[in-house]
């Protein structure tokens, strides 16, 4: 029996606009959910076989090895967010892991199921090569700023990134300062030092439970 909150769940996924209920439905019955509890981590490669999964609820990170067996934040994955279009579409298994650094749920859809779906709407066809270029836009305006040669610098580009998406100057910090930290390619206490430097200079503001204001 199909569970109904999957069809609703369904609706906050824009790679899915376009597609009728009867679309909807097809996708629903063959996609499977996964709880992933926080610091579980999910590769591929072990079953060598590519899916799509969609992020219901929680957040996950996208993270390399490094050469010194570091792990290494690429992106963050939230509600509503993709990963898995390029292995899906084709057939790659990406050495790239998933890392949930919350408690959360995904819904996966595995590739042969992917592909019939896709032959029978040629829209979400469409709709999963627009998700890709998104992606593929975003990140390369992240490595950019990620390429600053000081910490400050990519820590207010990094939040002003997170305002554009959120569309609001007010948010909770949406990973760890120990995640963030990584990701800026810095250490914890360097970061919090730029955060009291932003703060003393009048450009953000701290609140409780990583609640950020930003002055613009």
């Amino acid at each position: 029996m199909l569970d109904q909150n999957k069809m609703t769940q369904l609706e906050q996924f824009s790679l899915f606009d376009g597609l009728n209920e009867l679309g909807r439905l097809a996708v629903a019955n063959v996609a499977s959910y996964a709880y992933i509890d926080r610091g579980t981590r999910v590769t591929n490669l072990a079953t060598n076989f590519p899916v799509l999964t969609l992020v219901v609820k929680g957040e996950l990170k996208v993270v390399e090895i490094t050469s010194s067996g570091r792990e290494q934040p690429i992106y963050f994955l939230r509600a509503g967010d993709v990963e898995g279009e390029e292995a899906v579409l084709t057939q790659t298994i990406v050495d790239n892991m998933l890392v949930a650094t919350t408690d959360s749920i995904v819904l996966k859809i595995a590739r042969d199921d992917l592909m019939v779906l896709l032959d029978v709407y040629p829209q979400l066809s469409r709709q999963l090569s627009i998700s890709m270029a998104q992606k593929l836009i975003r990140l390369s305006k992240q490595r950019t700023w990620l390429l600053a040669e000081n910490v400050e610098d990519r820590l207010w580009n990094y939040l002003l990134d997170i305002a554009q998406q959120l569309g609001k100057n007010n948010f909770t910090l949406p990973i760890s300062k120990k995640d963030l930290a990584a990701y800026l390619g810095t250490v914890p206490e360097t970061l919090s030092r730029r955060f009291a430097k932003l703060e003393r200079d009048g450009r953000l503001k701290r609140g409780a439970r990583g609640q950020i204001t930003l002055y613009l």
